[in-house]
């Protein structure tokens, strides 16, 4: 493989932190979000050692085991990776990761003992079982108003789900009014990403914890 150039091969592995391995003509190349079974296109934009590292352009055939997603949001939001796989091959491709992170620690000369992996346990719920949301202030557009969501992936600077539309997926819990409450009690303005003015800047992750 040569730096620059665009390659297609299916993942083969994951590795941690959510490394897809793909191996093309012997060579192992690491493309970060690309999952097991997935055929992609990717760009290898770092060689070095005969270590390749690639950038994920495509996703040109899904893995035999994924289903429709469930989020309108998904690929675009930066969160729920595993979606659209079953919550089973979910925790198998966690529990390797796992695996492999604990053998290359025990298999370590000098560190002795033996271990027995019992594996994970998974949720009862399968969906909308996260305990904690993080929420970031910005502005969806220049000049627009002070919004409240989730980031765009890879782009900590713009906001894509108002909160209001991420409540819709948790109707238990709902209070858009966040950012009016910020904006009429607590701070008058806010550093636009564009304008870059006011009290609130994105670009240092302001966010709100939400533990439910």
């Amino acid at each position: 493989m040569k730096k620059g150039e665009i390659y297609e091969g299916i993942v083969e592995k994951m590795d941690f932190p959510n490394k897809g391995i793909i191996y093309i003509e012997g060579e192992r190349a690491t493309v970060k979000n690309a999952l097991p079974g997935q055929k992609v296109k990717f760009l290898v934009n770092k060689k070095r050692k005969g270590k390749c590292e690639g950038r994920l352009l495509e996703v040109t055939e899904p893995a035999a085991v994924e289903l429709a997603d469930a989020c309108p949001h998904f690929g675009i939001c930066g969160g729920c990776l595993f979606q659209t796989f079953p919550y089973e091959e979910q925790l198998k491709i966690k529990e390797g990761q796992v695996r492999e992170l604990l053998e290359g620690v025990l298999g370590t000369p000098g560190v002795s003992g033996t271990w027995n992996f019992e594996g994970i346990i998974g949720s009862p719920a399968a969906e909308r079982y996260r305990n904690k949301m993080e929420f970031s202030f910005g502005d969806e557009v220049k000049d627009g108003p002070l919004a409240l969501g989730m980031h765009k992936r890879g782009r900590l600077s713009q906001v894509l789900i108002p909160v209001k539309l991420i409540f819709q997926f948790f109707p238990f819990f709902s209070f858009p009014v966040i950012p009016s409450i910020f904006l009429l009690y607590l701070l008058p303005g806010f550093i636009s990403v564009y304008v870059r003015n006011g009290f609130i800047f994105i670009s240092f992750n302001t966010f709100v914890t939400v533990i439910f």
